[in-house]
């Protein structure tokens, strides 16, 4: 049920993050978990004991990575049996963010403002 929430690329003056959800109600082992982007033959494990608390947020700083996320790029997370939880695939401006927004039609837009490690500030204009 962990998803990735908010992309922020790279840009020349600040590294870009990512940024997972939890929406259950329980704590989630990510131990060995893997997350990657466009090339997934280069990936990031999570070490033993990273976890994500019930409704709580983790953002991955891209200085912890072994690859950028980019302007145009895409984003993997995989279990620890290396299944794909989840997925986000974007083209957007190096100044800007990338969030999952539930009321809208495509389900991620780009987003006015960064909310890094909290909910996501959503454009109105999606079904209700």
């Amino acid at each position: 049920a962990i998803r990735i929430n908010e992309i922020f690329p790279h840009n020349p003056t600040i590294a870009g993050w990512a940024e997972l959800f939890n929406p259950t109600s329980a704590t989630v082992d990510l131990s060995g978990w893997t997350f990657t982007d466009s090339n997934i033959f280069v990936e990031s494990t999570f070490p033993s004991g990273s976890s994500i608390p019930p409704g709580g947020y983790l953002v991955i700083d891209e200085t912890s990575l072994p690859f950028r996320l980019d302007a145009t790029d895409a984003a993997h997370l995989f279990s620890r049996f290396g299944v794909q939880v989840d997925q986000a695939v974007w083209a957007i401006d190096a100044t800007q963010t990338f969030g999952r927004c539930p009321d809208q039609p495509a389900g991620f837009v780009t987003l006015a403002t960064p909310t890094k490690g909290a909910a996501n500030a959503c454009p109105p204009g999606g079904p209700s």
